[in-house]
């Protein structure tokens, strides 16, 4: 562990935006970054920054008195703009990063990944309630919205109000729709087997003995899920990701 000593903050790694005064006592700054690690970023134990970063000091940047723009990709020091060689690594200028970029490019990034995963959630969401989810014999395909009678329509909604809020920015209501049109999807799934399994106990029960029973085990066999159901679960996964990144970048 590098010393500490002569800092003035120490600034998160993940946000850029976290510091702690070193006035404090080692026990009150270690006692203050845990408490920002497991409030703002409750998975920072498994995030990999380059490093197999698990010490709790090691995911904040030392900062200097001078307020300086640069830090040292190499080892995460601030340093200052005269500053030519880094003092803790070594590492030349070519290695040091200027921060105000860094934060943009950072900002920016996160902000692309919540949109497109928000927007392709919603897209998948959509069209997957109109794609087959289970084929029948004779009647064929059946897709989720049923012709507006089935839980589809649900979560056709949610895709819409989905679409909405990412154009909005509002990605923390994303939480709602996402988990929601997934606890549907898998409800539906699971009441589909449980159905399907109740037929088969009907049939046990009502056709033992009958010559036709062979057609109508043919014919339970020849139901089957499709591939519907992945679009529908992507989708709602999407969603879900996205809002986590918009609570992983507050």
């Amino acid at each position: 562990m590098n010393s500490f000593e002569g800092l003035t903050t120490f600034e998160c790694k993940r946000c850029n935006r976290f510091s702690i005064d070193s006035s404090l006592t080692t026990a009150e700054q270690e006692q203050q970054m845990q408490a920002h690690l497991n409030g703002v970023h409750p998975y920072w134990e498994f995030e990999n920054l380059g490093d197999s970063v698990q010490d709790v000091k090691e995911n904040f940047r030392r900062v200097s008195a001078e307020g300086s723009r640069h830090f040292c990709a190499a080892c995460g020091t601030i340093l200052t703009s005269q500053t030519t060689v880094c003092p803790n690594c070594a590492a030349t200028r070519s290695r040091f990063v200027e921060i105000d970029a860094e934060r943009k490019r950072s900002g920016r990034s996160g902000h692309n990944r919540k949109q497109t995963f928000g927007l392709l959630g919603s897209v998948l969401l959509f069209f997957g309630v109109f794609t087959p989810i289970i084929s029948v014999p004779i009647v064929g395909s059946v897709n989720y919205f049923q012709n507006g009678k089935g839980d589809g329509v649900i979560v056709l909604i949610f895709a819409l109000i989905s679409f909405a809020l990412v154009l909005a920015k509002k990605y923390a209501g994303l939480w709602i729709t996402g988990v929601g049109s997934l606890a549907l999807i898998v409800f539906t799934l699971v009441n589909f087997h449980i159905r399907m399994s109740q037929i088969q106990d009907d049939m046990e029960s009502k056709l033992a003995g009958n010559p036709f029973r062979g057609i109508a085990d043919v014919a339970m066999q020849s139901v089957q899920l499709q591939w519907g159901w992945a679009i529908l679960a992507i989708g709602a996964a999407l969603l879900i990701a996205s809002a986590a990144l918009s609570n992983k970048s507050h």
